[in-house]
């Protein structure tokens, strides 16, 4: 999806270094990064490095009250209640009307809405923009050595790629590591640095794998049915064990109706308990990121609280999600 957005490569790498998740505010989504560069002194640079991730850095304004007001402060809050008793104040209706909600607003109550940078940069820009994610790399890499890895490479966007260029150019005497996973059909990263090509297992290192989840008796037909694709093999290996089926004439009947990736998931799917595998496809809907309370309100005519955070739970042990953000 991000193929065609300029620099979203870098933005991802940026938002994993300032610890920022799908579901923070766009204010805070701001003051993590403030802070960060606060942090590593380079306040001067966050302006390039906010539009670099596609935002207009704000900071978050505090209000600092008078210690000696705690009583007056006391006060205030008691009128605030009697108002609200009174109904001279009341809390702001909500709106259900979604998508007429997203056509009247073009931004965030912030003004903060994503915007991707333009690709067509001035020379002077773009000058900025590199110098600033320069000295960011190299601020990193005198406390330890740096790793910058790219996961599914091959969609990575021009721009991304020319500021790839860029950094590999000049950090060639800096502890870092460029590190980016691609399939073997994008050729533009063969003159960029070392290729390495994964090969399948051998024999005996499907063994190995099959030995840590199953049993290794088992190994020689998986090996055979996976051509000893790593992710096969884990993925029929821990079929057999959720099934309990581990003899050699059930696994050649089991292996001959999912030979496919699809089908395996679908059987670790289809195994859940109820519970689980409806929080599972509910989960789903909402998006790659999710909060507990989301599951809770589109689920609350069918589950309780407990039962939703102990399905929650058996779907982290069953390594469908994990808990990003307690």
């Amino acid at each position: 999806y991000d193929q065609e957005t300029p620099f979203a490569s870098w933005r991802a790498i940026l938002r994993t270094l300032f610890r920022i998740t799908a579901l923070d505010h766009p204010l805070i989504y701001s003051q993590k990064v403030i802070d960060y560069l606060a942090q590593v002194k380079l306040e001067h640079r966050s302006e390039q490095l906010g539009s670099l991730m596609g935002v207009k850095l704000e900071k978050i304004e505090t209000h600092k009250e008078n210690t000696g007001k705690e009583a007056e402060r006391a006060g205030d809050t008691i009128s605030i209640l009697s108002r609200f008793k009174s109904g001279e104040a009341r809390r702001r209706s909500s709106r259900l009307d979604i998508w007429g909600q997203l056509g009247s607003h073009k931004t965030s109550q912030t003004g903060l809405m994503w915007t991707p940078l333009s690709a067509q940069l001035s020379e002077a820009e773009r000058k900025e923009i590199y110098g600033a994610l320069m000295d960011l790399v190299q601020t990193l890499a005198v406390e330890k050595p740096l790793v910058l890895f790219f996961e599914d490479a091959q969609w990575m966007d021009a721009p991304s790629y020319d500021l790839l260029c860029y950094l590999s150019e000049n950090i060639k005497n800096q502890p870092v590591l460029l590190l980016g996973a691609h399939r073997d059909e994008d050729e533009r990263f063969l003159g960029l640095g070392s290729t390495l090509e994964l090969q399948s297992l051998d024999a005996s290192g499907t063994t190995a794998l099959v030995a840590q989840i199953l049993v290794s008796k088992l190994a020689k037909v998986i090996h055979e049915q996976s051509g000893g694709n790593p992710l096969y093999v884990d993925e029929i290996t821990r079929l057999l064990k959720r099934t309990q089926s581990i003899d050699i004439d059930d696994l050649h009947c089991i292996l001959k109706t999912s030979d496919t990736m699809q089908k395996l998931v679908h059987s670790s799917i289809e195994i859940l308990p109820a519970s689980q595998r409806q929080v599972a496809k509910t989960a789903a809907v909402i998006g790659n990121e999710f909060r507990m309370g989301e599951i809770q309100a589109l689920l609350q005519d069918i589950y309780d609280t407990t039962t939703i955070s102990l399905s929650l739970r058996g779907l982290v042990n069953e390594r469908f999600i994990t808990l990003s953000e307690a």
